[in-house]
């Protein structure tokens, strides 16, 4: 992708946490996953933002769904992903 995702995606965790040891494919699907089930994002809106389309967007979001099921260590990221964007002042009031 070659670009970082933005600050209201993506608060810096710590170098211990599991986030940021994360490989880029499973980063992506991260995101998209926390954008739309959590945030209540768009694909359309998260793509624009991302520089994707929005149906990569939607297949991030439905394999990550996926792996959230099925992998306790991608399903431990999610909730600390959506943590650190809780934490963070004024995430919740902006829309992608």
């Amino acid at each position: 992708m070659g670009q970082a995702f933005p600050t209201i995606l993506w608060p810096r965790p710590s170098e211990s946490s599991g986030l940021a040891q994360m490989e880029p494919n499973r980063l992506h699907q991260l995101v998209a996953t926390v954008g739309i089930e959590r945030w209540n994002q768009k694909a359309g809106k998260l793509g624009a933002l991302l520089g994707r389309h929005p149906d990569v967007i939607s297949r991030w979001v439905r394999t990550g769904a996926d792996r959230r099921l099925k992998d306790v260590e991608f399903s431990q990221a999610v909730e600390e992903l959506d943590r650190l964007l809780t934490e963070t002042p004024d995430t919740r009031d902006h829309d992608c």
